[in-house]
């Protein structure tokens, strides 16, 4: 990672801004890689309140649980989003239609050097088997979930892990989690749709201040 352009910002940043921003991130992480119930749904709307945004109020049981599937496993689907940063960042319009970029490439690469930097390792996430299967270093469930746990190190006073989560949230997730929210909104709202919203919100005030 880059020096920081934030030094002001993290050294604002309260524990309680640190363990909140943490439990968005690992909501949201979990909700991409699990499959839904009625369990998930509930504290997806929880939180939400908590933070002053809308409670979902949608699809639930089996047909979310298709939902779930089309999203992000079945690429045919009208909904399909390959939620990953490479894919996101290379996007381009073409008569109207938001066109997809390849995975892999330079921010994935990086993305990875990051982790390895930090001693998080993508590869212990834990799942649902085809969610797991199908993760990529710069997935967004990757990402959340390793901002989340720079988030918990840093509210425990680890200054440095408060600048690797600004640093790493300006110079990545911050650069493709809205678009990626605004992608899924553009193919239809949903749980989905809300928790990508949420976490792209979340990302945006860390940085922002």
């Amino acid at each position: 990672m880059r020096g920081s352009d934030n030094v002001e910002r993290e050294s604002r940043l309260s524990a309680e801004e640190l363990r909140g921003f943490a439990t968005i991130a690992g909501l949201c992480a979990e909700a991409l890689l699990t499959l839904p119930d009625e369990a998930l749904v509930e504290r997806v709307r929880r939180v939400q309140q908590e933070v002053g945004e809308p409670p979902y109020r949608g699809m639930e049981g089996k047909d979310l649980v298709q939902r779930y599937y089309d999203r992000f496993f079945v690429p045919a689907s009208s909904c399909f989003v390959p939620l990953a940063e490479s894919c996101v960042r290379a996007a381009h319009v073409e008569g109207g239609v938001r066109r997809f970029g390849s995975f892999g490439g330079m921010h994935a690469a990086h993305v990875l050097r990051c982790y390895q930097a930090a001693g998080f390792d993508c590869r212990a996430i834990a799942g649902y088997d085809l969610a797991v299967k199908n993760l990529k270093p710069d997935s967004m469930a990757c990402e959340l979930l390793f901002m989340a746990a720079l988030a918990e190190k840093a509210g425990a006073a680890d200054g440095h892990s408060c600048d690797l989560l600004v640093q790493f949230a300006d110079e990545h997730a911050a650069r493709w989690m809205p678009d990626a929210a605004d992608a899924l909104r553009e193919r239809g709202e949903d749980l989905y749709s809300q928790v990508c919203g949420m976490a792209a919100r979340a990302v945006a005030d860390l940085v922002s201040g």
